[in-house]
């Protein structure tokens, strides 16, 4: 299956190529970049990694031209994952997508608009084979010059089970470009679109609005609103009564979500350098989901019909001061709301299981409120340094009105971080981060609070910058991290203790370019870090674990020419785990994984580029055989 998903990905860029191929493009230029991604415009990619037992393949081609009246989009994605142990499981995906369009008239264009969705996927149980594929014909129509609509209908065939459910669909859309009036502009977009499948059938409904109007100097207001509503229906293996009852092997669930929301920003400048900025935002959601065949002797057997909804509010009111340029400050409050109700639809069933059912959905519903008080301030004092120090403070409180849920909470936080740098010379450059987080958990009922923690994390991370020459860099940073979490209710023989988690690391990144085309860069990466149980009254720790965890790699590249570079090096990885019997430590555990690396790097020009990277490690542990191990990643990319 994955071979032919290859051939047939493979195919389809092929065809992207072709057709890119009658474009006239601008010659390579040597030496020249190419970006690295997968998603743009006019571009053919691959992408291949390899990591001990795990096998990705990314292929994907996206093309958008426009010739004599006709403009094509075409784009194709395909996705696919081996995992090879004592079974082999593998997961393909694919996506294409290709819409044309013909200019009848000035205002009028015929459009033919295809899709195919494929998903293969043998770790699942159920629907592990999934496919849709979709063509419409229809016409576009500017109705006036702001106003775009486009009615289309098509056939569509859907593959849950076999055979797959097909029917004809209908699709129409409308947008309304950014139009002005009193210095108003305005916006909208709206689709639908019905798939009737018979047996299911499914419906898409959503429309957009957004109207911004800019009063005077520095003072905006932002106005958008939104409502989408999807129907799904899905097959799902039938209760046993069911299909005795229906003569069916599958029921069908039906999922409808309606979502219905407006956001309103307002920023508005007080004086020159003050800005004061409003926000808010209601957004309200329903879900319904229902079995289309319950079971009539007992209705209870099947997932009775649910609907959860969720009600969400949010506000916020931030002040930002610049009053002078090398000083920036922000303060902000912010209030969020959600609400979310769950019930139980009885569909005239006398089951003395119905009420436990019912019982067990209002234990669903909860409520959350949120106060967040955050501000920050950013100085540069001068040329050469600067600082910012920001702060937050939180408190969420978590309600849950049915008596038979006690997971009613509050949790506190704080947040306080400080950034800076100074650049001591023209050659060394310093930095400095610290933060500290507090946070606490607090559990209303007595039933929870044995789990009532009190988490605090300090940071610390210098590093300095070395370059004292455009061939020569080096980079060290250090942290030192402490965690410490504190039950408050703590006895001596409760299964779980508090614990503190304390590190120490240091990064070396080194680069030395000895010519223009030879170099060499090192890295390393030495962690420190220690586990154990923890009292917070006398600050004293019982150490359970200690690790020691090192990498080096170091590595030499030669580059041929501007487009072409090689590199080799050596990687070096280990951690050495201790226990402690009382206060004595000694080894545990060791891991070592050593071997060579090598990459390529072929830029062919500003449209295409190659690289391919990947080592070969030993690893070894105790009391195991030494093992094997390749890794190994691809790209290529080409931009049409």
């Amino acid at each position: 299956m994955v071979i032919t998903r290859a051939l047939l990905a493979g195919g389809c860029l092929l065809i992207l190529s072709t057709i890119a191929g009658a474009q006239e493009t601008p010659a390579f230029r040597a030496g020249t970049g190419a970006a690295d991604t997968l998603r743009s415009v006019n571009s053919l990619a691959t992408l291949f990694d390899n990591s001990y037992n795990t096998y990705h393949w990314r292929a994907s081609g996206i093309l958008q031209t426009e010739s004599n009246g006709l403009a094509v989009s075409v784009s194709d994605q395909f996705l696919s994952s081996i995992i090879r142990t004592e079974r082999t499981f593998i997961t393909d995906q694919q996506l294409f997508d290709l819409l044309l369009r013909e200019t009848l008239t000035g205002d009028m264009r015929a459009v033919v608009h295809a899709t195919s969705f494929l998903l293969s996927d043998d770790q699942s149980v159920n629907l592990s084979k999934l496919a849709t594929e979709t063509v419409y014909g229809g016409v576009s129509y500017r109705a006036s010059p702001s106003l775009t609509v486009e009615p289309l209908i098509g056939f569509i065939a859907d593959r849950q089970i076999s055979p797959a459910d097909e029917g004809i669909t209908y699709s129409f859309s409308a947008a309304m470009d950014t139009t002005s009036y009193n210095g108003y502009r305005t916006s909208f977009t709206g689709l639908w679109r019905y798939d009737q499948m018979s047996p299911r059938r499914q419906e898409t409904r959503n429309a957009g609005f957004v109207i911004d109007k800019t009063f005077f100097e520095q003072t905006r207001n932002y106005l958008s609103g939104f409502y989408n509503e999807t129907r799904r229906d899905v097959y799902v293996p039938a209760d046993p009564g069911v299909a005795q009852e229906y003569g069916v092997y599958y029921n069908i669930e039906t999922r409808t979500e309606s979502d219905l929301g407006v956001t309103d920003t307002l920023r508005y400048g007080l004086s020159r350098g003050v800005q004061f900025t409003l926000h808010g935002l209601a957004d309200g959601t329903e879900v319904d989901r229902s079995m289309r065949y319950l079971y009539s002797p007992d209705p209870t057997r099947s997932p009775l019909p649910t609907t959860v909804n969720e009600l969400r509010l949010e506000s916020s009111a931030q002040l930002d001061y610049a009053p002078l340029d090398s000083t920036r400050g922000m303060i902000r409050i912010e209030y969020d709301e959600r609400d979310e109700q769950h019930t139980l639809t009885n569909p005239g069933t006398s089951s003395p299981a119905f009420p436990s059912l019912l019982a067990e959905e209002e234990r669903k519903n909860n409520q959350s409120r949120r106060t967040i008080l955050a501000g920050n301030i950013a100085s540069k004092f001068t040329a050469e340094a600067g600082a910012t120090l920001s702060a937050s403070a939180s408190i969420l409180r978590y309600d849950t009105p049915s008596l038979e849920n006690d997971d009613d909470r509050d949790e506190l936080r704080y947040l306080v971080s400080l950034t800076s740098y100074y650049r001591i010379n023209r050659y060394l450059l310093f930095q400095l981060e610290s933060d500290v987080t507090l946070m606490h958990l607090v559990y209303l009922a007595s039933t929870r609070s044995a789990s009532n923690t009190w988490n605090r994390v300090a940071r610390l991370m210098p590093s300095l910058e070395y370059r004292p020459v455009d061939r020569f860099s080096t980079f060290n940073q250090f942290e030192v991290l402490a965690n410490y979490t504190v039950y408050d209710y703590e006895f001596g023989s409760a299964p779980i203790q508090s614990f503190a988690y304390r590190q120490f690391s240091w990064q070396d990144s080194t680069a030395l370019a000895v010519t223009g085309k030879i170099g060499a860069s090192w890295f390393h990466n030495l962690k420190f870090y220690e586990q154990g149980e923890f009292q917070w009254d006398d600050f004293s720790e019982r150490p359970v674990a200690y690790y020691e965890d090192k990498l080096y790699v170091a590595t030499i590249w030669y580059a041929m020419h501007d487009g072409l570079l090689f590199s080799a090096g050596f990687r070096y990885f280990s951690q050495l785990r201790f226990s402690y019997k009382g206060a004595d430590r000694f080894p545990d555990h060791f891991l070592r994984s050593v071997g060579p690396l090598t990459g390529i790097k072929w830029v062919v020009g500003s449209h295409t580029s190659f690289s391919i990277d990947g080592w070969y490690e030993r690893q070894h542990q105790d009391g195991e055989p030494d093992q094997i191990f390749t890794t190994m990643t691809m790209n290529l990319f080409i931009h049409i």
